[in-house]
């Protein structure tokens, strides 16, 4: 630069002894010598940089250039050149030949462009060469590049390094992934309307297979290009199943519950019978669906005498995977409905099924019953004949003597019956509670032998019909009584109730019981009945269980524990 400044005070003063005149040689000290020069040759061209080397002849002092975008400027005077007050130009330097004669020039640059390059020389006198000039053209070669992308729902935008268009020789695809099976699906070609730019920005709409599917994007090379035809290099797009995540353009939608609507379920037929342990309520999803086995996911809402109640119930996908049929946990007895928990199903793309609810006041599905009356009976019966040594032994049909039953509401399964059967004591506290279950198409409560144990508090499944029960007392003897239905003492106790829910028949029963001090010899069987009635007791008339059946004076203890059972 103070070469520069130098030269610039002596181009002043070579124009002050020259006066007026407008020749820069007029210099006495110039004439007739020759004049400096510079060559400019032009080197390597990328898309970043391009080169140029300058050349000066051995009459200059120092030499300079400038350097323009474009390729149509005016070429400044070699005085400016030198002086380096050249306005709108890129790039300026200068440099004296004492130096070096050759100088290669470095300039940044940008693809598909023009540049033009102006040099000059002086000598040190102030002699000016002409302007050389060198012209630029920074052809376009790069191909575009992918930046980053942008997923949301079914769409992706791919930003590139540089403009771009859509190509004329790609193709993009997309496979699915059904994250409810973990599934991925063969490519689906996305169809050419749905690829666009938009300056740097690429966007790509996918065809949506559904909500909270996965996304991978392909596409070959060629799918976008730039302005000077550069194309794009493949996007091959995946999963890593090991690692977890997408590699490249790949991206899961937000799922979405969907709803099971009030019209999935068949509607109450006018046959309906919802009686039977079989009965169920289905309804279907219009498309497939997958059981997602979750707690109490599905449940029954009974609007009742009693009150409102939430059972939950058992339930089958079907084959079809679209139908699912709700098994009724009891009989209804007034307005019910189904009730399902949020996340009970599942799609293939993994979306979960949303709660359906129903409002208490407008449960869909009705099975008005007889209202069970519940309390306390008196059993009245006929003896089918007299009894020796625990057998009849005559046929002399008779009135038992009556004796009262408790019949209550056990749970939403069962209603209980407990009756001093075996004659044990006065309390019957010991004795079977026989559990029955509720058959409105007969008007019966059916007794197939399940019992409450009571002295263990659980349901015994096996039957109590002809079995043995051993029951060990203080004394150490050992008793076995039984009690028997039917006439092979296996079959069902019914109790058959009216149109008012008011028990008023009994099967056929019997109750008996052992001695097993010596030879399971029988201790005596007090009753062998028919077929009984029943007739209610008002509570404020009820009483105790009866004292009327005959009782053992030799059983005394009040404790009876259940031993064990066996055949009879």
């Amino acid at each position: 630069m103070k070469t520069i400044k130098y030269f610039a005070m002596l181009l002043a003063a070579v124009s002050l002894f020259s006066g007026c005149s407008d020749d820069d040689d007029l210099s006495t000290q110039n004439k007739n010598k020759t004049k400096p020069s510079v060559t400019v040759t032009q080197g390597t061209v990328t898309d970043t940089q391009f080169t140029f080397t300058l050349t000066a002849s051995e009459e200059a002092a120092q030499y300079a250039y400038v350097v323009f975008e474009g390729k149509d400027n005016a070429a400044p005077t070699a005085h400016d050149i030198v002086i380096d007050e050249v306005s709108g130009k890129l790039q300026s330097d200068a440099f004296n030949l004492a130096d070096a004669a050759t100088q290669t020039i470095n300039v940044a640059c940008d693809p598909d462009a023009d540049y033009q390059v102006f040099a000059a020389a002086i000598t040190a006198t102030g002699l000016l060469s002409e302007v050389s000039e060198l012209k630029v053209y920074v052809p376009d070669t790069g191909i575009p590049t992918p930046v980053s992308f942008n997923p949301s729902g079914n769409t992706v935008t791919v930003t590139y390094s540089e403009d771009i268009v859509v190509g004329s020789t790609g193709k993009a695809t997309v496979r699915y992934i059904q994250w409810g099976l973990g599934n991925i699906l063969a490519a689906v070609e996305i169809p050419a309307e749905n690829i666009s730019t938009d300056g740097n920005v690429a966007t790509i709409v996918c065809p949506k297979p559904g909500n909270g599917a996965g996304y991978i994007v392909s596409y070959t090379a060629g799918m976008f290009e730039d302005a000077s035809g550069n194309k794009c290099l493949a996007m091959n797009s995946g999963w890593d199943n090991n690692a977890g995540k997408y590699v490249n353009i790949g991206w899961d939608d937000d799922t979405v519950d969907f709803a099971i609507e009030d019209n999935y379920f068949v509607p109450q037929p006018d046959d309906a019978d919802y009686n039977t342990p079989t009965t169920t309520i289905d309804f279907a999803f219009p498309f497939d669906v997958y059981d997602a086995e979750a707690k109490n996911a599905v449940q029954v809402i009974f609007n009742e005498a009693e009150g409102i109640s939430y059972l939950n119930a058992a339930y089958t996908l079907e084959a079809d995977k679209r139908t699912v049929k709700v098994t009724l946990p009891k009989v209804p007895t007034a307005t019910f409905d189904v009730q399902v928990a949020k996340g009970a199903f599942y799609d293939v793309w993994g979306n979960e099924s949303a709660p359906f609810t129903v409002a208490t006041d407008q449960l869909r599905y009705s099975n008005f019953q007889i209202d069970i009356k519940t309390g306390t009976y008196t059993i009245s019966y006929t003896t089918l004949g007299d009894l020796t040594g625990g057998q009849v032994t005559a046929l002399n049909p008779k009135t038992g003597n009556p004796f009262t039953a408790n019949l209550v509401k056990f749970d939403n399964t069962y209603y209980a019956l407990q009756a001093n059967w075996f004659n044990l004591m006065s309390s019957g506290a010991a004795n079977p509670i026989l559990l029955g279950t509720v058959d409105f198409a007969s008007n019966k409560i059916v007794f197939d032998g399940t019992w409450y144990n009571a002295t263990e508090k659980k349901i015994e499944t096996r039957s109590c019909f002809n079995y043995n029960l051993f029951y060990s007392m203080n004394s150490g003897a050992l008793y076995l009584c039984f009690c028997s239905a039917g006439n092979t003492g296996e079959e069902p106790l019914e109790l058959t109730f009216d149109a008012d829910g008011y028990m008023t028949e009994i099967s056929y029963f019997d109750y008996t019981l052992y001695n097993n001090d010596s030879e399971y010899s029988y201790y005596g069987i007090f009753d062998a009945c028919a077929d009984g009635t029943m007739t209610f007791v008002p509570q404020t008339e009820g009483a105790k269980l009866s004292n009327t059946h005959p009782q053992s004076s030799n059983l005394t203890e009040v404790n009876i524990a259940v031993k064990g059972l066996k055949k009879r």
